[in-house]
């Protein structure tokens, strides 16, 4: 008896769990363009393994216009390559019965296109999601079914942040939002259709379709030898989890440090994606070192010019591991979200873990909490540091007002880690902030 109420609850569990996946088509154009079919909760979402590789392996995968294309299996996708003039590529598979009171055949689709013109265009699909720019800031979605559009389909659509929102078409099978700043995003619907059927000998009456548009934004995100998907997803988590952003806040203040009993002091600003700091010459390279911690994750400077890749090996998992420029950085990225950052330099490393987050008013998160290890060359630990952030609401979204821990040089030596903005000024466009 025991043995099979495991059995009943581990088949509920795999049951829900695979319920909530959907097929995504990324289109990449870089130095390998492709296409990659995944099977996972969001565009965002890595996690594909073998198992569920295996379960979309028959799917079919095309390109509009031409014959079906094979798609390779690899540790995280089923793979296809393209050409620079491929912008589109489709696949679907039947994944069979679900019951959720009744029976009903479950069937993807899955659309993914390179570059906002190509999104526009309807490729056929049994029920497909074509989006068009409507001015400078909004988007039309309209959910078609066999050609044609469908009134109140269900559509999961992107806001602000990482924010979604389930909302239905109108009466001519569109609905209009915010057009999505970020380079690689995802609209998801579901199209009931009332058709009575047998399948491998159960009937059913109903199908559900699913259907995805996967837009990658830039075309071009594969430059410098990057790996197109890698870059934008690098991107998109600095945009969602980090004061790094292309807009924010722009503002000056004064950030006074005590660190492990040294007190210093300086000038910063922001110019709404990376802090500049304005130190006293007599600053030690050590305390300007500390100074730099002001900024938490890394500046995204570095990515300008940089090859950004997945790691070599690239695994199935929830999260992906970037590299830019040979490991020079290293990112661990989740749910949108930098986990993890380290620094190579020739004398060692710095790796960063954010361990807590805290909610912004945009739909965003910031560090909250950090944990900050250095190396020595040889890959010893030098020094941890525990670092907790508070932040300050302005106009134009939060700034950093405090960072207090503690410094961990040896088992039996610490101190406090002390970091104080004040005098924060909003600064104005075009001001010596910018």
């Amino acid at each position: 008896m025991t043995r099979l109420l495991f059995t009943v609850i581990l088949a509920l569990m795999t049951t829900q769990s695979l319920f909530a996946h959907f097929m995504f088509v990324h289109v990449i154009q870089d130095d390998e363009p492709r296409a990659e079919i995944h099977f996972s909760e969001t565009a965002w979402d890595f996690s594909t393994n073998q198992r569920m590789i295996g379960l979309i392996e028959d799917s079919r995968v095309w390109l509009p216009g031409q014959a079906d294309m094979a798609g390779q299996k690899t540790m995280y996708a089923l793979v296809a390559p393209v050409t620079a003039n491929d912008l589109v590529a489709c696949a679907s598979f039947t994944y069979g019965l679900m019951t959720r009171g009744d029976s009903f055949l479950l069937e993807y689709h899955a659309k993914g296109v390179s570059g906002m013109k190509a999104a526009a265009d309807s490729v056929g699909l049994d029920a497909e999601i074509i989006a068009t720019i409507r001015g400078s800031d909004r988007m039309v979605i309209t959910v078609l079914f066999k050609g044609e559009p469908v009134t109140d389909a269900e559509v999961v659509v992107p806001l602000a942040g990482m924010s979604t929102d389930t909302m239905r078409t109108d009466d001519a099978g569109q609905l209009e939002i915010d057009l999505p700043r970020t380079g690689v995003f995802s609209l998801r619907a579901m199209v009931p259709e009332q058709r009575a059927g047998i399948y491998k000998g159960t009937p059913f009456e109903m199908v559900r379709h699913y259907t995805t548009l996967t837009v990658h934004t830039d075309p071009d995100a594969g430059d410098n030898g990057s790996d197109g998907l890698a870059k934008s997803i690098l991107q998109d988590a600095y945009e969602c989890s980090s004061e790094h952003r292309t807009k924010a806040a722009r503002w000056t203040g004064t950030v006074d440090c005590s660190f492990d009993g040294e007190v210093s002091q300086g000038l910063v600003k922001h110019d709404g994606s990376t802090f500049e700091l304005t130190r006293p010459e007599t600053l030690t390279p050590a305390q300007l070192d500390d100074l730099r911690l002001i900024e938490g994750l890394p500046a995204p400077g570095f990515m300008t010019g940089s090859s950004i890749r997945f790691e070599t090996d690239r695994p199935a998992s929830a999260g992906a591991r970037i590299s830019v420029d040979d490991d020079a950085f290293t990112f661990q990225v989740k749910d949108r979200r930098i986990e993890s950052a380290t620094h190579r330099t020739a004398n060692g490393s710095r790796r960063i873990d954010v361990l807590d987050w805290t909610d912004t008013d945009d739909q965003r998160v910031l560090p909250s909490r950090l944990m900050v290890t250095d190396f020595d060359g040889d890959g010893r630990i030098t020094r941890v540091l525990t670092l907790d952030r508070s932040y300050l609401e302005m106009d134009g979204g939060p700034v950093l007002e405090t960072q207090r821990g503690r410094v961990i040089k040896a088992a039996d030596r610490s101190g406090a880690v002390i970091m104080q903005i004040s005098e924060v000024e909003q600064a104005e466009e075009g001001s010596g902030a910018a």
